[in-house]
């Protein structure tokens, strides 16, 4: 067993000499993922054996992980390897709404060409829509809406994807 302490993701590709171009294979202690760590760092190569639908404790995947930080060669990878797009966390987050909450744009797009449903909603309510608009990713608005995202879903305040777009434009303002 590793005795683990917190540092930094480039840290730990660097303590396993992970490099950019090298393929990641399934490494696990601890219950944590080392695929996750190396999608988090970047790395875009998936090896044969490694499972790209693992999930930690709290739902999160290797998916996740790259559409969050906006890494479009590692997103690609991984739906290369049929990377599952509708895996909810626990508070029923999906990798579309990670990147939509990040204005990711192509990563947003990568995921709408596998039907990542753009109506799932987290436990409070929020949806891909509500996020983007939330946080005011114009561009991912517009292709969630060419997709269908329902406009109407309310989240547990009562408020609609409009409601939390006004409010951040008003913000703004």
């Amino acid at each position: 067993m590793f005795s683990w302490r917190l540092e930094s993701r480039s840290e730990m590709c660097t303590r396993y000499n992970v490099h950019k171009h090298e393929t990641i294979r399934w490494f696990d202690w601890s219950s944590y993922c080392f695929l996750l760590w190396s999608r988090q760092c970047g790395h875009d190569s998936v090896g044969e054996n490694a499972s790209v639908d693992t999930t930690e404790k709290d739902g999160c995947t290797a998916l996740m992980l790259a559409c969050q930080n906006g890494h479009d060669s590692v997103v690609k990878a991984l739906l290369k390897k049929n990377a599952s797009v509708d895996i909810t966390k626990e508070n029923g987050c999906t990798a579309l709404m990670l990147a939509c909450q990040n204005g990711h744009d192509s990563v947003v797009k990568a995921l709408l060409e596998k039907n990542a449903s753009v109506d799932t909603t987290e436990k409070d309510g929020c949806t891909a829509l509500m996020l983007a608009c939330q946080n005011g990713h114009e561009s991912v608005v517009k292709a969630l809406l060419e997709k269908n995202a329902s406009v109407d879903t309310t989240e547990k305040d009562g408020w609609t994807a409009l409601i939390l777009l006004v409010k951040t434009v008003t913000t703004v303002w």
